[in-house]
């Protein structure tokens, strides 16, 4: 089990749970803000080691879906749905696909704006806390 087995599993869940996903890419790059797009990586990434020899890593997982804003009524048609879509994929399959022990947090959604390379998009950053592999 590792972060990126974790981060690309996410991805094709992701993906089947929103069809609207054009790319997921385990390597994102600048070129997907124009489109429906999702990237998935590991934050608030700690190693635990223990004195019985009982090693673990535990991480939070950030997604982010967003879209351009260019038609802001169209945008928030698309995003509406995710955050229950994307927690649903998790609360069914708490080992995401096999890639991790589970996890024992909350899955949180926040709506955020940013402008990038001049692209103003708007979308959700979920976070599923708490992944133990």
């Amino acid at each position: 089990m590792t972060i990126q087995a974790v981060v690309s599993k996410a991805q094709v869940l992701i993906k089947a749970a929103v069809p609207a996903i054009l790319n997921a890419p385990d390597y994102p790059n600048d070129s997907l803000l124009e489109q429906h797009s999702s990237i998935a990586y590991a934050t608030n990434i700690r190693f635990k080691n223990r004195s019985s020899g009982f090693n673990n890593t535990i991480f939070d997982l950030r997604i982010e879906i967003k879209t351009s804003r260019k038609n802001l009524a169209d945008a928030m048609k698309y995003l509406t749905p995710i955050p229950e879509a994307v927690a649903a994929v998790f609360m069914a399959d708490t080992t995401i696909g096999k890639t991790c022990s589970t996890y024992e947090g909350d899955v949180t959604a926040k709506l955020v704006t940013e402008v990038v390379n001049g692209i103003v998009t708007i979308g959700y950053e979920i976070t599923v806390e708490n992944i133990k592999i």
